[in-house]
């Protein structure tokens, strides 16, 4: 009950302190996770949503030194943990449809704006 708690309270506030919603995917499940020591981090889910390239299985990317992206990681890493679906919010990448070895790069890729537990199944 208090994860859930948070995780809401996590939601509001990154949908509160976003800037943009351009692009959405949703019912999603989170496959892979890593971050830099630059701040970032990066995720990838289960197929590749609208608008974003593939940099090695990461689709989005955010800067978790930000107040809304440590909220952001909180609720990718308890949806990961939980297994759960996620809506993800995103600014569209500038090399749409691209993987690692046709011009995808950490700099071209989506930047996540927000993200929630799905309700879909």
């Amino acid at each position: 009950m208090k994860i859930k708690r948070i995780a809401a309270i996590s939601v509001l506030s990154i949908l509160a302190t976003s800037p943009a919603f351009a692009e959405y995917a949703g019912g999603l499940k989170l496959h892979r996770v890593w971050t830099e020591s630059s701040g970032f981090t990066y995720a990838g889910t289960t197929g590749t949503p609208s608008g974003t390239c593939d940099y090695y299985d990461g689709q989005v990317r955010f800067d978790t030194t930000t107040a809304a992206g440590k909220n952001m990681l909180s609720v990718i890493l308890t949806a990961r943990s939980t297994e759960s679906k996620v809506d993800l919010w995103y600014t569209k990448s500038a090399a749409p449809g691209t993987d690692q070895s046709g011009g995808c790069r950490v700099h071209n890729m989506a930047v996540l704006t927000g993200i929630g537990f799905s309700t879909a199944p």
